[in-house]
């Protein structure tokens, strides 16, 4: 038996984690299990092996040992990440790089052929942009950091002539990517060329109808957006919807879920308008601290009862903690620096996305240090992973800090110019009501 060539094996403080690229799918293991897989699908360990050595090392009965090993191999039989097939067998990378990169976004143009009104990034766009050959080198790079997807992201991507180029060398590389598009200019041909490869088609679509989306994003937008996704799904392209709401559009959640159904993609997911970029020139159309709220909530509730809606807008924390579903001391800052990290056009390294506004976060080039150099040395990244909600003086005491951890670093930032700085008052107010309401209902 072996792992297959499509899963990818990452150690974790609690054992370690099992990702098949193509499915998405995730494994935990515990610390015995972690020990027995390796002992198994990296030293090839038999069965009986196993059980002598662990027999002895614990100084536990065979008998009991054994039922254990036994439910274990049943259960890795059944999970799909293995296979009895030599030809289908992969390779367990046991290089540890602390702490592991598991997402990684690559901003791989700042061209766009809209003007988006509500747009995190301004009309002042990048125009410099990395060669094939070195997003090639950064792949190789994030392939030996076994990162669990590559986000590529714009500007709009398909304006760079060598995306299939790009897409089918990270399928060659085991990396799952997850590609976000406006879809204007998806066609028959880029979905064949794409339609065997391990991606995740994100498409932003900002309204159920089409006055409403071309509102923000440009006459005639709707229409080429909804034939994409059609498209996608119809290949039986992995398609999600990412919808950004504000004021005008806040009305049609319910529309817009509606519509994803319709269109049969396997994911919805909303967030609120973020006020950076372009949408900094038009708080008009932010949501005021009620809707907010009442959007978070909404969205909770239908992604419980509706499996395509992705709870995306922060309660999952609060949840956990209330329940006592994960562990209870919480997250200790948002995954910026930590388990993620953003490249821009050019090549220089952020903690996210979100902070490539600001050069002084900016943790190095890869044209300079490959990723893997700077993600291990880099002094911003240090300040990152030093993060903590306790040392924030408004999180400290707050009764959500074991659940929120801070939220947004990039917002609090873009609004303080300090890493330590609290979120706005709308968002702590948002989330201590919304905390409140369900410790009320326990």
């Amino acid at each position: 038996m072996y792992i297959k060539d499509n899963v990818i094996w990452k150690s974790r403080s609690y054992g370690s984690l099992l990702f098949d690229v193509k499915s998405g799918k995730k494994i935990k293991l515990n610390s015995m299990a972690t020990r027995i897989f390796l002992m198994h699908f990296s030293r090839r360990e038999t069965m009986e092996d196993i059980i002598r050595i662990l027999s002895y090392e614990y100084n536990i009965e065979k008998s009991q040992i054994e039922k254990d090993v036994k439910e274990f191999f049943d259960s890795i039989k059944n999970s799909g990440m293995v296979t009895e097939d030599i030809k289908r067998k992969g390779v367990i990378n046991l290089l540890e790089i602390e702490p592991p990169l598991d997402t990684c976004t690559l901003v791989i143009t700042g061209r766009c052929n809209l003007n988006c009104k509500h747009c995190f990034v301004s009309g002042n766009r990048p125009t410099e942009e990395l060669a094939t050959n070195e997003i090639k080198t950064l792949i190789d790079d994030l392939a030996t950091l076994k990162i669990f997807d590559l986000v590529i992201t714009g500007g709009e991507p398909l304006l760079r002539n060598d995306l299939i180029e790009i897409l089918h060398y990270c399928n060659s590389k085991n990396i799952h990517v997850t590609l976000f598009t406006n879809g204007t200019l998806i066609n028959d041909e880029f979905i064949d060329k794409i339609k065997n490869l391990s991606i995740f088609l994100r498409v932003s679509l900002d309204g159920a109808t089409e006055e409403m989306n071309d509102f923000v994003r440009g006459t005639g937008v709707y229409k080429k957006v909804i034939s994409a996704i059609k498209k996608s799904v119809s290949a039986n392209i992995p398609t999600g919807i990412a919808t950004v709401i504000y004021k005008n559009n806040f009305s049609e959640y319910d529309k817009m879920i509606d519509l994803a159904k319709e269109l049969g993609v396997s994911e919805f997911e909303m967030s609120p308008i973020i006020l950076i970029g372009n949408a900094m020139t038009n708080q008009e159309l932010a949501l005021s601290s009620e809707q907010i709220e009442e959007l978070r909530l909404y969205n909770l509730k239908r992604s419980f009862d509706t499996p395509i809606v992705r709870d995306s807008l922060g309660i999952d924390g609060l949840l956990d903690t209330v329940f006592d579903v994960e562990e209870l001391n919480g997250r200790e800052m948002c995954s910026a620096g930590r388990s993620t990290c953003a490249v821009s056009p050019k090549g220089d390294i952020y903690p996210c996305q979100l902070f490539m506004d600001f050069s002084e976060m900016c943790a190095g080039n890869i044209k300079v240090q490959s990723i893997i150099e700077i993600w291990e040395n880099s002094l911003i990244f240090e300040k990152f992973r030093k993060l903590s909600a306790k040392n924030i003086k408004k999180c400290a005491s707050c009764e959500c800090l074991t659940s929120c951890a801070g939220g947004c670093r990039a917002r609090a930032y873009a609004q303080f110019k300090s890493l330590y700085a609290p979120m706005d008052d709308g968002f702590c107010n948002v989330t201590r009501s919304i905390w409140n309401k369900f410790c009320e209902g326990v």
